[in-house]
């Protein structure tokens, strides 16, 4: 079974009306950095999308900052794509599978104050303000039934849509 939000997302995710590529400048890198995809859904709410890593792997770095026990985004997308509008931001954990996802509306109300951790002034929003909308949840009597094959199935398609826009 798969939550209802869950079910929800996936089905708007697959009627995509635009998808954009973020990028920002990095002032330690002093280049475009490429910082997500902004998904604009057929309500015209937005989804921002970021591929992250919570664990060190050689030399890909981790994204998790431990000090706010979260992930960030750098202040100047967020005010300039994101700040006073409706929709999510959400986090894809390539190494361990999860989606964290929280409402724009709570990073304005819950996000750290701006810093500068090397890629210029990040906002950032503790874990325990996002939740894992990627999982299976067995345990709520909330679910609508909805195979499992067929839950993995779209969300192969998601992967998908998101690596060709990647690719274009």
């Amino acid at each position: 079974m798969v939550r209802s939000s869950t079910r929800l997302y996936i089905t708007n995710m697959m009627k995509v009306k635009k998808i954009e590529k973020i990028f920002t400048h990095s002032p330690q890198k002093n280049r475009k950095i490429f910082v997500g995809m902004l998904h604009t859904l057929p309500d015209n709410t937005l989804l921002f999308v970021r591929r992250v890593k919570r664990h060190d792997h050689g030399k890909s770095k981790k994204h998790y900052f431990d000090l706010v026990k979260g992930y960030s985004i750098q202040k100047d997308v967020f005010d300039k794509y994101l700040r006073g509008k409706k929709g999510r931001i959400g986090f894809m954990e390539l190494d361990t599978g999860n989606f964290l996802v929280a409402s724009i509306d709570t990073w304005m109300d819950n996000a750290s104050y701006p810093s500068n951790w090397g890629d210029g002034k990040q906002v950032a929003l503790s874990e325990k303000f996002m939740h894992n909308s990627d999982l299976l949840d067995r345990n709520t009597t909330e679910a609508e039934d909805v195979d499992e094959k067929e839950y993995w199935e779209h969300q192969k398609k998601i992967l998908q849509v998101m690596k060709k826009a990647l690719k274009e």
